[in-house]
């Protein structure tokens, strides 16, 4: 079985692969597809400007209805309230079959006569309930400046694969074979892991090769300065063990880079 190839590209001049390792880096593993997660290469990149990360959970208010309420916290409050209103609903129900109009007007008419009569206004037990947690978007962006011809050639390859692989492949039948996924992991020196994600799409991937408003190319026809905007999107959610296995910090990680890069 083939290794990966691992590529680097720096930023700085006279910066050696051990230099980046050392000082911060991204590293962009890319897979054959979501549902074939063979590795097909790793890339390594500067740390990206202006990183964030959001952790968000779907949470949702509901109302519960007084006899929900009284099972939820045991209220007699909420009992006796709830028997009323279901001597209401038996009325009404009375009322609709024979006039639905009327009985939905004489339902608003008991309510609103009931609060205003009596001053008070029916609680709608308003609770926050947990749903999920979110998909984590993650946005990245690197301003690259190659050091020579060579990594120039390195960003170009770079834009072409992830381009590629951003996209599905075309099955016989009309069908499309699913994009390939990536990891994207921003380790600190000594192997400090800063942020990880689990595989991820790519929805968006951008490309700009101007400089101060025009593009400037080089002789060998690759441009000055290449400015690449990643956007990913986990395919799962995760939850609290796979949080803590993202962030543990392995630093074998980049070891493990290192070793194969001399």
């Amino acid at each position: 079985m083939a290794v990966p190839k691992i590529n680097i590209i720096s930023i700085s001049k006279g910066q050696k692969p051990n230099d980046l390792l050392n000082s911060g880096h991204a590293r962009i593993e890319v897979y054959a597809n979501a549902r074939d997660l063979s590795l097909t290469e790793t890339w390594i990149l500067p740390l990206p400007k202006g990183f964030n990360e959001n952790f968000e959970n779907n949470w949702k208010a509901v109302d519960l209805n007084p006899l929900e309420h009284a099972v939820r916290s045991g209220s007699l409050g909420g009992a006796m309230r709830g028997g009323i209103d279901y001597a209401k609903t038996k009325v009404m129900e009375r009322v609709f079959e024979s006039n639905p109009d009327q009985g939905k007007q004489l339902s608003a008419s008991i309510d609103n006569v009931g609060s205003l009569v009596l001053g008070l206004s029916g609680n709608p037990y308003t609770e926050l309930m947990y749903k999920s947690p979110k998909l984590r978007q993650l946005q990245y962006t690197w301003s690259i400046t190659p050091i020579s011809a060579q990594e120039g050639g390195y960003v170009k390859e770079f834009v072409a694969n992830i381009r590629r692989y951003i996209y599905p492949e075309l099955w016989p039948g009309g069908y499309f074979r699913y994009p390939g996924v990536f990891k994207i992991s921003l380790i600190g020196g000594n192997g400090n892991i800063l942020s990880n994600t689990n595989y991820a799409s790519c929805p968006s991937f951008q490309v700009n090769y101007d400089t101060e408003g025009s593009p400037y190319i080089h002789s060998d026809g690759n441009p000055v300065t290449t400015t690449i905007t990643m956007v990913t999107q986990e395919v799962s959610l995760l939850d609290r063990g796979e949080i803590g296995v993202l962030y543990d910090g392995n630093s074998s990680v980049s070891q493990g880079i290192w070793r194969r890069l001399t």
